[in-house]
């Protein structure tokens, strides 16, 4: 199974670098979907929030993650090994 996984993620990124090329690219068609999160009362109205810091074939987030981590508390995944935890974010400075 974790081999089949594996190929099955390994498919996925291809076909989204195919798509997607060059960041901008990926900043650019992120962009919807990080408005729609933007605008969701529940997102608005939330002092903290949960999110990630995005990897090349994922949603964009960084630009959403600098903007909002004045105004929210902000916790980002930390994986290590098979644990994972939350870490406040405070920003890349």
């Amino acid at each position: 199974m974790d081999a089949e996984k594996k190929a099955l993620r390994q498919s996925i990124r291809q076909q989204r670098r195919l798509l997607l090329p060059t960041e901008a690219d990926a900043i650019e068609a992120s962009r919807p979907l990080i408005e729609k999160l933007e605008a969701h009362p529940r997102f608005q109205e939330a002092d903290t929030i949960a999110l990630y810091w995005s990897l090349p074939d994922e949603p964009h987030t960084h630009e959403l993650l600098e903007r909002i981590v004045g105004q929210k508390t902000v916790y980002l995944p930390i994986v290590r090994s098979d644990d994972m935890f939350l870490r406040r974010f405070h920003g890349r400075s």
